[in-house]
C-alpha cells in the first residue's frame, strides 16, 4: 500500500545511483540539478493543490506502486472523478479505498484494461464517456513492463522483449488513439496527456541497460513527442515524466541485487509532479519534453529560457557543435547564402520566449501590442522560425491575418528549409494557407515548398487554389 504522509522529508545523503551511472548515457543530465528530492516536498505538496472543479483523471496502470501514487496524489488535490484501470482489480480496488479515504466526495470508476489489446483500451475509452458524461481532464498512462535484465541481445527471451515493446510503446498508442479524442472534447478540461517515462530511455550501458526496457521507453519516449507536434496546437499538453528510482514491485523484480539500494524514491513523488503540470496551464512550456520527478520545480522552471531556446529534454541526435543561435531581429531570406546579423541582447530572451509563445498559442491581441510598439514582425528563433511561421504551424488564423497586415516576411524559411505557407499546408490549414498565398507567398520556396508539400498530402483544395490541380490526376 502506497504510504499517506503529507510530506515526508528524506535526507538527500541517502544512497544514490553511483556517478558512474552519468556514463551510462544519461550525458551528466541529473548534474544540471542542485537539488534532488525523493520524497513529495512542499511546493508540490497535493493537499495544498487547487484543481479546478469538476476535474476528472484517468489512471492506467492504478493497481500499486507509482500509478496508485498518481491517483492517490490527485485525490489529495480534490479532483472530483477517478478512472482507475489496470488488469488487477484487486489491486485497483485498494487504489480505490486509499483515495476515498483521502477525499470521500470523489466518485470512483474501476475498469479492467489490457493495455496491450486494442479491443479493451477502446472499452475503457467507452466506460469513461459514460461514467462521467464525456468529461476528461488527465490521463497519465503507468503501465509498464521491464521482464528479466538481459545485458546482451543473445541471451534476452525474445517473448520478454516483445511484451516490453507491447507493454510501453503500443499501449501507449493505444490509450492516446482511444482516450485523446474524449480529452479534446472536453473544452473546458485540462488536456493532459501523461507517460510515465523512464530515463532508462537514455541507458546504453551498465547493470541496468537491458535493451528490451531501454529501448521500448525509448520508442515511448519519441512517441509522446510526436502526440505533441500533432495536438499542442489544439491544446493538448504531453509530459513524459521519469518518476525516479521506486521501489515498486517491478522494479524489484527485475533490478539486479546491487541496484536495489538505490531504489530510494517515494511512489507519491511521481503524482505530486503529475499533478503540479496539469492543475494549471502555466507548465505548457514543458509539453513535448521528458522531466524527472526527483528535480527541484523552482530549479526547472528558473531555466525554462534555456530550456525553450536550445530545446532541450528531447530524445535527439548530437551533432558536431554549432555557434549557439539566438532569436535574431531579422528574417533570413530563402536564398542559401543569407545570414543574420542583427541578435537581440541577452535581456531581451524572456521576452521573446514570451513571444514565441503568443504566436503558438494565438494571442493575438497580445502579440498586436508588442508589434505595433516596434517589436519586429519578422522576429526569429533560435530554429530559424519567424512569428509568422509558428503562427502559421499551430493553426492561428487570426495570429496570421495580423502579422499578414503589419508586413511579415511569408518567404523566410527555416533551419530546416521549411517555409511558412508550406507548414501550413503540412497541416491542412487552408485558410492560412489562402491567407499568405493572397500576399504573395513564394509557393517554390523551400523543400519541399508548398506545392510539393500539398501533392504529397493530397490537399487538392490547396493545389486548385495554386491553380495546378491538373496536376492532381498526374
Amino acid at each position: 500500500m502506497v504510504r499517506n504522509d503529507t510530506i515526508i522529508t528524506r535526507n538527500l545523503t541517502a544512497p544514490r545511483i553511483p556517478i558512474m551511472a552519468q556514463n551510462w548515457g544519461l550525458r551528466g543530465l541529473n548534474q544540471s540539478f542542485k537539488t534532488q528530492h525523493h520524497a513529495v516536498y512542499p511546493a508540490v505538496d497535493c493537499s495544498q493543490a487547487k484543481l479546478p472543479q469538476p476535474f476528472v483523471v484517468c489512471v492506467v496502470g492504478a493497481s500499486r506502486g507509482i500509478g496508485a501514487g498518481i491517483a492517490i496524489s490527485y485525490a489529495k488535490a480534490g479532483v472530483t472523478g477517478l478512472v482507475l484501470a489496470s488488469r488487477r482489480v484487486s489491486g485497483l480496488e485498494e487504489t480505490a479505498v486509499e483515495c476515498s479515504k483521502l477525499n470521500p466526495n470523489v466518485q470512483i470508476e474501476i475498469v479492467s484494461c489490457d493495455i496491450t489489446s486494442a479491443e479493451s483500451v477502446s472499452g475503457l475509452a467507452d466506460h469513461v464517456k459514460t461514467a462521467f458524461g464525456g468529461r476528461l481532464d488527465v490521463v497519465a498512462v503507468n503501465s509498464g513492463y521491464s521482464g528479466p535484465v538481459a545485458l546482451k541481445l543473445d541471451e534476452a527471451d525474445p517473448i520478454a522483449f516483445q511484451q516490453a515493446i507491447n507493454v510501453n510503446y503500443v499501449g501507449t498508442f493505444l490509450c492516446a488513439k482511444y482516450v485523446i479524442p474524449i480529452l479534446m472534447a472536453t473544452s473546458d478540461g485540462a488536456k493532459g496527456f501523461i507517460g510515465v517515462s523512464s530515463l532508462a530511455s537514455l541507458i546504453v550501458r551498465g547493470p541496468i541497460a537491458s535493451s528490451q526496457y531501454c529501448v521500448s521507453k525509448a520508442a515511448q519516449l519519441k512517441l509522446l513527442e510526436h502526440i505533441h507536434e500533432q495536438y499542442f496546437s489544439e491544446g493538448l499538453k504531453t509530459f513524459a515524466v521519469h518518476p525516479g528510482a521506486v521501489a515498486s514491485e517491478m522494479a524489484q523484480d527485475s533490478a539486479p541485487k546491487e541496484f536495489l539500494p538505490h531504489l530510494i524514491d517515494d511512489a507519491e513523488l511521481c503524482g505530486a509532479i503529475c499533478v503540479w503540470l496539469t492543475q494549471s496551464n502555466d507548465r505548457h512550456w514543458l509539453s513535448g519534453r521528458l522531466i524527472s520527478a526527483n528535480w527541484d520545480i523552482h530549479e526547472l522552471s528558473g531555466m525554462r529560457e534555456q530550456i525553450e531556446m536550445k530545446d532541450l529534454l528531447k530524445l535527439g541526435l548530437f551533432g558536431p557543435e554549432q555557434d549557439a543561435q539566438q532569436p535574431t531581429m531579422e528574417a533570413q531570406p530563402h536564398t542559401s547564402d543569407s545570414k543574420s546579423t542583427s541578435q537581440l541582447p541577452p535581456e531581451a530572451l524572456s521576452l521573446a520566449t514570451r513571444l514565441f509563445d503568443f504566436a503558438r498559442q494565438g494571442k493575438t491581441a497580445e502579440l498586436q501590442q508588442y508589434v505595433s510598439a516596434g517589436i519586429p514582425v519578422n522576429l526569429t528563433n533560435h530554429k530559424g522560425d519567424t512569428l509568422l511561421m509558428l503562427s502559421a504551424y499551430y493553426g492561428n488564423l487570426d495570429t496570421v491575418n495580423m502579422l499578414l497586415e503589419r508586413g511579415a516576411d511569408t518567404n523566410v524559411l527555416n533551419e530546416r528549409g521549411q517555409s511558412p505557407i508550406a507548414g501550413a499546408v503540412f497541416k491542412g490549414y487552408f485558410e492560412i494557407v489562402k491567407a499568405m498565398h493572397e500576399k504573395g507567398a513564394d509557393l517554390r520556396a523551400g523543400q519541399p515548398n508548398a506545392i510539393d508539400s500539398a501533392k504529397m498530402f493530397r490537399r487538392e483544395d490547396m493545389l486548385r487554389l495554386f491553380g495546378v490541380d491538373e496536376e492532381v490526376a498526374g
